[in-house]
């Protein structure tokens, strides 16, 4: 019972704030759009030192996440830029083991056939000696 009471008050409270944050949101667009009045507020908030320093970091604050945002932009195009030449890197270098690899088999493969040669030399000579 307690629990639901306090959830009445909370929504009471909410419905409340609601409701005096659109009157006010109601009379600032009233008080704007009439011809006369609306100027001279929108002087005023020029005038005021306050809107000008409310005005002036706000358009720090959004320099700094416009910076902020080109600075992570080209570091993410740097590195995207470095892992594809490391990739194109890494293909040459493997193209390059595979060429090295096939080298090295066609050496083997002639230097077992020049093993096979002498093996086949010393067995002739052992028989030749006997």
């Amino acid at each position: 019972m307690a629990n639901q009471s306090k959830k009445d008050d909370s929504n009471q409270t909410l419905s409340m704030n609601f409701a005096v944050l659109g009157g006010i949101i109601g009379a600032g667009i009233g008080l704007l759009t009439t011809p006369g009045t609306g100027k001279k507020v929108i002087q005023n908030i020029n005038q005021s030192e306050t809107m000008r320093a409310a005005g002036n970091e706000l358009r720090r604050t959004a320099q700094q996440i416009i910076t902020d945002q080109l600075v992570m932009t080209f570091r993410e195009t740097a590195a995207g830029y470095r892992l594809k030449r490391d990739a194109s890197q890494g293909n040459q270098q493997e193209n390059d083991d595979s060429d090295r690899y096939q080298e090295l088999k066609e050496e083997n493969k002639q230097l077992n056939e020049h093993l096979q040669r002498i093996e086949e030399k010393l067995d002739a000579l052992m028989e030749s000696k006997k």
